[in-house]
């Protein structure tokens, strides 16, 4: 079989997999949408039933509340010999009367008083008891606030029963009631539906569809005017919770929400019937659905067709493609494909070959170019790791051990640090922070280090003038704004005075003969390159022999692990205290919390330069000279 034969049949087999795929999620996004759709259609109906029935509910109530305590009612309950001999006023005409008053209010509302042996005293309805009967009356004289609710038999009615109780207990029971279908008319206003109401058994036994007047049908007992269109057994099966079915009937599409009424025992009193003509929207959803069906067809005939034709055509320049991919298998970029404009894969193909042989050689020259940079990059760090001093020994001057580390995080940084002797008896020494980094920090860095040894040894001034004039020299000429960050000091030889000037540089830390590490509180000041007329001032730290000086960048406190948690301050004093605060060299502190950094970081790459400058003064240089001597004895 051939190629074109082959793809042609496994693009159409994929096609037509994926029309199906589409057509079945489609599918089941619209079964979801109905069922929500259902569910939000019984909610509502639901509720406006509730809402409804409940606010009857409550006015019977309210009426009831004051019916037992009736003397009226009362007597009539607990004497029925005297009301038998006619000793007694007969009650019946306070009772109608009372019906009347309470219809003022609650229109169509029936009394029933029973007493409890079950015999009637007072029916404002004709035929049996309808909620004061059985069961009911027994569990209405068992509670002293009344039971409420749904009666299903012999009538649905809606009605509340409250106890009268004599001296002697339980004398009988009073309830207001009101058909169910009084109640069809203000569903029907909520809904804008068709309302019935149904027999468990599936008999209409009443009916609003808003085209009667308040009230409705009322077919009758078990008679309905009109036969329910669907099955019987869907009436008979709905779930308690309420189902929505749709049923063709005389050509028209109905869809009905039937709600399961339940009665005050527990048992179905009845089913509503909320009922809607959709047969406009369900006519255009078949005709809609024909017009899928016959597209999805005609489509899949003419893509068949069309791919035929497509490959026929499109796979003649396929022999010169591939011409052109064995050429540049071998290296060889010379080699041309055939210039085409097509649009299809093989079209696509052979632009593409041609973008990848010119990218060759567009790699190579950019790898040639790269190493330029590369090179050039190298010899940039090699100078500017000489900018900075990389010798560390003063001969003459056993007053002091000092030393510095320095490690960009690219090829060169903006992290600076120097030192100097002023005189025999002052040391100049200092640390920075440029706030970019990269190329265009590292020649910052350059700037603002021979500035400051410029202006420390060939101009007199304070260490505050000094930091000044250089804050001002870098403010005055920094057409990109960058600023640095900077700790100066300068050391008494003789008395152990560090005597600094801060520009918003990092806390310095003390380290004791006794192990102890201390992070100092200084006196802030502005980052150097912010305003060019600041003014600089200085505090002292007092160094006691054998006291020690740490200085360092935001490279070190601020060094991250994998899980980006940073160094910070705490981790410094932890890692120098003991040993090497006590007695360790400058080297030794310098590399030891270089190590903890790199350690910490856990191979997470550098997102800083780290910088670290240790000075330990050793005392005066006759102590110290003369311990030496005594040593060498």
């Amino acid at each position: 079989m051939m190629l074109r034969t082959r793809l042609t049949l496994g693009i159409s087999l994929c096609f037509v997999a994926v029309t199906a795929i589409v057509a079945l999620e489609g599918r089941l996004r619209l079964s979801e949408a109905e069922h929500r759709f259902e569910r939000a259609e019984i909610a509502g109906n639901r509720n406006a039933w509730t809402g409804v029935a409940s606010a009857e509910l409550r006015g019977l109530r309210d009426e009831l509340s004051a019916l037992p305590n009736s003397d009226a009612i009362v007597q009539a309950l607990a004497d029925p010999a005297r009301l038998a001999e006619g000793s007694a006023p007969d009650p019946q005409p306070f009772l109608a009367d009372l019906l009347e008053r309470i219809r003022l209010r609650l229109p169509g509302a029936h009394l029933e008083v029973v007493r409890a042996d079950g015999s009637v005293v007072y029916l404002s309805h004709p035929g049996p008891v309808r909620f004061l009967s059985g069961s009911r009356l027994a569990a209405v004289l068992a509670t002293t606030q009344g039971i409420s609710g749904l009666v299903g038999s012999p009538t649905v009615v809606v009605g509340a029963g409250a106890p009268v109780f004599t001296r002697l207990g339980a004398a009988g029971a009073v309830a207001l009631v009101t058909e169910a279908e009084r109640l069809l008319p203000e569903v029907q206003a909520n809904t804008a539906a068709s309302v019935s109401l149904l027999s468990p058994a599936g008999l209409v036994l009443a009916q609003q569809d808003g085209s009667e007047g308040e009230g409705g049908a009322n077919p009758g007992k078990g008679q309905p005017p009109s036969p329910w269109p669907g099955d019987v057994a869907q009436i008979i099966q709905a779930p308690d919770s309420g189902g929505l079915v749709r049923v063709s009937h005389a050509g028209r599409m109905i869809e009905s929400t039937l709600l399961p009424l339940a009665a005050i025992d527990g048992e179905r009193a009845a089913v509503l019937a909320v009922s809607r003509d959709i047969t406009p929207a369900w006519r255009r959803a078949v005709v809609l659905s024909s017009l899928s069906y016959a597209l999805v067809g005609a489509e899949l005939a003419l893509f068949l067709a069309g791919l035929f034709w497509y490959l026929r055509v499109s796979f003649r320049p396929l022999n010169a493609a591939i011409r052109v991919l064995n050429a540049l298998s071998r290296g060889d970029t010379s080699v041309q494909g055939l210039p085409t404009t097509g649009q299809d894969e093989i079209g696509r193909l052979a632009r593409t070959m041609e973008i990848f042989r010119r990218n060759q050689k567009l790699l190579a020259e950019t790898s040639a170019a790269k190493e330029r940079i590369d090179s050039e990059l190298s010899v940039a760090r090699d100078i500017q790791s000489h900018i900075v001093p990389t010798t560390f020994v003063f001969p003459g001057h056993p007053e002091f051990d000092l030393h510095a580390v320095m490690e960009p995080a690219k090829a060169v940084g903006g992290d600076l640090y120097d030192f100097f002797l002023l005189d025999e008896r002052r040391l100049f020494f200092l640390i920075g922070d440029v706030s970019d980094k990269g190329v265009p920090a590292a020649l910052f860095m350059a700037i603002a280090k021979a500035l400051f040894k410029n202006e420390a040894i060939d101009r007199e001034g304070t260490l505050a003038e000094v930091m000044g004039r250089v804050n001002r020299q870098l403010t005055l000429d920094n057409p990109s704004e960058m600023f640095v960050t900077v700790f100066a000091c300068v050391l008494d030889l003789d008395t152990g005075i560090v005597t600094y000037a801060d520009g918003g540089h990092e806390l310095p830390v003390r380290l004791s003969p006794e192990g102890r590490v201390e992070v100092l509180k200084k006196q802030g000041g502005l980052a150097l390159g912010f305003m060019a007329d600041y003014l600089y001032t200085t505090a002292e730290i007092h160094l006691a022999p054998g006291d020690a000086l740490l200085l360092y960048t935001d490279g070190v406190n601020e060094a991250m692990n994998p899980e980006h948690e940073m160094f910070k301050v705490e981790r410094i004093t932890e890692t120098l205290q003991g040993n090497v605060a006590a007695s360790g060299g400058a080297a030794q502190i310098a590399r030891t919390l270089l190590g903890a950094v790199h350690g910490f970081a856990a191979g997470a790459p550098q997102s800083d330069d780290i910088t670290i400058l240790a000075l330990r003064w050793k005392g005066p240089r006759a102590l110290v000279g003369a311990g030496e001597q005594g040593r060498e004895a």
